[in-house]
């Protein structure tokens, strides 16, 4: 997926973590959600997801506080407990992230919206409008918006819920005749906030987004703030989320929707919708009976990627 894979230099991590052990596994994708919760309670500070050549596998990387050399490291490094040998593991430094930062292009999401970085980062000579424009620093977090899945949930989001055209000067006004039915926007596994920015962006007065990834969850912080969306609320599980919402945006892996399915539902409004991507062609016929209760609105598919619209009617 479209992960950036590199942490900004914050000052609080140069603090406290000036350097960090790097631990690589190749998985099936099933085996995706327990790794990770295995590796958070033996202590990673950060996830990275990466795709694999392999079919059905994808890349981890385990970002771990270096506090004793490498060796010393991995000879107490719990390998049964995780039942998968390292790829690869190394150590790196804040400034050799520093300098792996890669600033991008301005990408257009959708036709009529715009992902920037931010100025410091910004070596494009493109002319892009303010107005409709989300500033995204890249860091450990999924989304600058290259990826199929992040490109389809907004498509959705807007043509098929909001029923506003892209080339317009303002959707939110566009879209004022459906604002009734969808009022509040949850963005589930929100990584960098892009999809959550591009919510509240679209005219949603409350927006909110949950991320398990700690280092993501600040990167998403940082978006928020570049973007004065301060009135987006951040939480790290689910179960934390006091509300339900008029519409869920999940645009994560099939296994883990899959694997949140009840806590995913418990949190959409009777009536309200959830947009779910990161299903590929091939686990479609898997997937969807997981979901059968709900109504399929609508379902798009870009190259192998899938993005299902459905809606609560219980």
């Amino acid at each position: 997926m479209d992960r950036q894979g590199f942490k900004r230099d914050f000052e609080i991590m140069a603090e406290k973590n000036p350097a960090y052990h790097v631990i690589t596994f190749e998985i099936k994708i099933d085996v995706l959600e327990p790794l990770q919760g295995i590796l958070y309670q033996q202590g990673a500070l950060g996830l990275e997801e990466l795709p694999s050549d392999k079919k059905d596998y994808v890349i981890i990387k385990a970002y771990f506080d270096a506090k004793e050399p490498l060796s010393q490291f991995l000879d107490s490094f719990p390998v049964r407990a995780i039942h998968e040998l390292p790829l690869h593991a190394t150590t790196i430094t804040l400034q050799s992230i520093k300098q792996n930062i890669v600033p991008f292009e301005p990408l257009e999401l959708i036709p009529g919206t715009w992902i920037v970085p931010p100025k410091d980062m910004n070596q494009s000579h493109l002319e892009i409008p303010d107005v409709h424009s989300i500033i995204i620093r890249p860091g450990m977090a999924f989304g600058t918006g290259r990826h199929e899945t992040t490109q389809l949930v907004a498509e959705i989001f807007v043509g098929a819920l909001l029923a506003a055209p892209y080339f317009v000067q303002s959707r939110a006004q566009q879209a004022a005749p459906l604002r009734k039915q969808i009022q509040s926007v949850l963005d589930v596994g929100c990584g960098s906030g892009i999809l959550a920015l591009f919510a509240a962006q679209n005219g949603i007065s409350k927006v909110d987004g949950v991320e398990i990834d700690p280092q993501a969850l600040n990167n998403a912080r940082e978006n928020i703030a570049l973007n004065n969306q301060n009135h987006i609320q951040l939480y790290q599980n689910l179960k934390e989320v006091p509300d339900c919402y008029d519409c869920l945006l999940a645009n994560i892996l099939a296994s883990t929707l899959i694997y949140l399915k009840e806590e995913l539902l418990s949190k959409i409004n009777k009536g309200g919708f959830l947009i779910a991507s990161g299903i590929t062609v091939e686990e479609a016929q898997s997937f969807e009976p997981y979901f059968a209760r709900l109504t399929l609105i609508k379902k798009v598919q870009k190259k192998e990627w899938l993005c299902y619209c459905f809606q609560n009617n219980d």
